[in-house]
């Protein structure tokens, strides 16, 4: 004798049924949460390379008097940087950034008022670098040392390198967040299909009895896992959602430059709205799993 697709387990009646939705809505939550920082940080940090890739910044101090006098040699300071960049092989191009365009860069940390541009700030000089060349700081600083006295060259990649080390570590921590969910969603579907075939004991015997096999038990079992997770998941997913909205509102407040836009593709959002069929699938998987080893060492 066969067992029909629908078997006499009454799942209803399970007391912990109830809980296993939220307790998989928490996991959605936290694991979709960190998988989006995840996201951000390597966009942020592929950005923030690239960005700086083969870029230089001039800095020529400005040492003269806030006059029209002192304008003019301080122009004449700058005028004299870009000659020699320009003459230095293996730039594409040099631009001297006016005092508006400085003003801007300082913005975030000095705000917009009119005091600065009284301060004595250094002209700034952007240099690009032909693709894949390589200069040599030290000999340029120097050169350009010699033409204008007190200029300084950064190449950005010493602190962009402890800032993509530091981004890499929370990358790894966000990871790790999203592992140890995982195993808190499949630890959490195991207690609940143990204990739903501790009360279901007597019944699962009698459908031994007359002839239902073990896979067919343990596809109800996955069924009845696949049905709580995806109903927890899309509650998960629903609370990650306000919560990164909510996130990204706060983020669109603070300066511009700061912090990295929390902003996610398409791609990546499709693979946020996969979390919960993914853990679904996990539940259902863990399920079936959990009551053929155990059918096993009942019988």
């Amino acid at each position: 004798m066969t067992i029909r697709r629908r078997h006499p387990l009454p799942f209803a009646a399970d007391p912990g049924r109830r809980f296993v939705p939220w307790l998989i809505a928490l996991v959605v939550f936290l694991a979709a949460l960190a998988l989006a920082g995840l996201m951000v940080l390597a966009d942020a940090s592929a950005k923030w390379d690239r960005g700086l890739v083969g870029v230089l910044t001039v800095q020529v101090p400005d040492t003269a008097r806030a006059d029209a006098a002192g304008r003019a040699a301080q122009a004449k300071r700058v005028e004299a940087a870009v000659r020699t960049l320009r003459s230095t092989q293996g730039v594409a191009s040099v631009r001297a950034l006016d005092a508006k365009e400085t003003a801007a860069l300082l913005e975030p940390w000095l705000g917009d008022g009119a005091y600065v541009a009284s301060l004595p700030l250094p002209s700034l000089i952007d240099v690009r670098l032909d693709a894949g060349t390589r200069v040599n700081i030290t000999g340029l600083t120097g050169l350009l040392s010699s033409e204008v006295p007190g200029t300084t060259v950064d190449d950005h990649r010493r602190w962009t390198d402890r800032l993509v080390t530091i981004l890499r570590a929370i990358e790894a921590l966000a990871a790790a967040v999203v592992a140890l969910v995982a195993l808190a969603a499949v630890g959490t579907i195991v207690f609940a299909t143990r204990s739903a075939l501790a009360v279901h004991a007597e019944t699962i015997e009698l459908l031994h009895i007359i002839g239902a096999p073990d896979g067919a038990i343990g596809s109800a079992f996955a069924r009845q896992a696949l049905w709580l997770g995806l109903k927890g998941g899309l509650i998960g997913l629903i609370g990650a959602v306000i919560a990164g909205a909510g996130i990204a509102v706060a983020f669109a407040r603070l300066p511009a430059g700061l912090l990295p836009a929390v902003t996610l593709t398409p791609i990546e959002a499709v693979t946020l709205a996969l979390v919960p069929l993914t853990v679904a699938a996990i539940a259902a998987v863990t399920a079936r799993m959990t009551v053929l080893s155990s059918l096993k060492r009942m019988l």
